[in-house]
């Protein structure tokens, strides 16, 4: 839940920073730092997503009850 509200925290200080540069009130490097800010935050809610699912799937492993979360047909 935190690195989503990151990646809403980030988005939202994108959209600020885009309109202040559209309007010549900041340098392109604050700009970049801003955009680079918000590609790592979401890459690590990404991240974070894979590790949760990879820690489910592994108790559900040692718990010799993988079973029931995988899909077969």
């Amino acid at each position: 839940e935190l690195s989503k509200l990151n990646v809403k925290y980030s988005q939202n200080n994108y959209r600020i920073i885009e309109q202040q540069k559209e309007r010549g009130l900041i340098s392109n490097i604050d700009f970049i730092n801003t955009k680079l800010a918000l590609q790592n935050n979401e890459l690590t809610n990404i991240i974070n997503q894979y590790d949760f699912i990879s820690a489910i799937i592994e108790l559900n492993y040692l718990l010799g009850t993988l079973d029931r979360i995988v899909l077969t047909d």
